[in-house]
């Protein structure tokens, strides 16, 4: 592969071309933001800067020139002159377009990829490489961090926890096990398996000591109730009144 360079010496060849900073187009990292700087580097000198006809020329909206032209001010490679009028009042913004000898390589703000490029100042223009760590990649390990997982066997409820069950007159034995037995069932998943256990208990419905003391007086074999009549014979009333003057005869 080869590359095919403007050559001045050769008669025929009368295309136009612009000298332009050669640091700045190997190393911005923004391929719209650094076509539109060479496309303004090419133009002459006293060119009046007008979005409306950037925007015409290359397709494109509000939005993506306002993010462009944010990017090259970010990146040194133009600047806003402040314009005034005769009695030194701002009437409004010129752009001046720079040629890039300040220029500083600014990420991409859409950029997915965690490596990025960053130019030396003081280099002679073939730039430092820097690893730098993106902020979506980090959010997206820790995401792979906090995946969500199945209860652990040795799964134990925690102070907060056996306190909640203390006030609510909870057998922390039998909640455990039933939490656990519902988890197992259900295959359940969760990120925070102690918040999920204290949901489970704030959820879970209060016995009453009133409640448990009504069931052990109805189950009590002490309180069951008794036949006080003798059976059929001597002392049963029928029995006496048929036979028993006979009897004490």
């Amino acid at each position: 592969m080869s590359i095919e360079k403007y050559n001045p010496k050769v008669e025929y060849e009368t295309i136009p071309y612009a000298q332009i900073n050669i640091n700045v187009i190997q190393n911005i990292p923004n391929m719209e933001a650094g076509f539109v700087w060479v496309y303004l580097q090419t133009k002459p000198k006293d060119w009046k800067i007008i979005k409306e006809h950037l925007k015409n020329h290359f397709k494109i909206g509000d939005g993506k020139i306002k993010k462009i032209f944010s990017y090259l001010a970010k990146s040194q490679l133009i600047e806003y002159i402040k314009e005034y009028d005769s009695k030194g009042k701002i009437t409004g913004w010129d752009i001046k377009v720079l040629n890039g000898s300040r220029f500083v390589s600014y990420p991409q703000p859409e950029s997915t990829g965690s490596i990025i490029h960053r130019v030396d100042s003081h280099s002679n223009g073939s730039g430092a490489l820097h690893i730098i760590e993106n902020t979506n990649n980090r959010k997206s390990r820790e995401l792979v961090r906090k995946k969500r997982e199945a209860l652990s066997e040795n799964f134990e409820a925690n102070q907060e926890a056996l306190v909640a069950m203390k006030s609510k007159n909870l057998d922390p034995m039998k909640v455990i096990s039933k939490f656990r037995q519902d988890a197992k069932s259900k295959d359940l998943r969760y990120v925070d398996w102690d918040a999920a256990f204290m949901k489970w208990i704030i959820n879970e419905k209060v016995v009453s000591n009133a409640l448990i003391f009504s069931k052990n007086v109805i189950n009590s074999p002490i309180n069951e109730p008794r036949c006080t009549v003798p059976d059929y014979g001597p002392g049963h009333p029928t029995w006496e009144a048929l036979h028993g003057n006979s009897v004490s005869k």
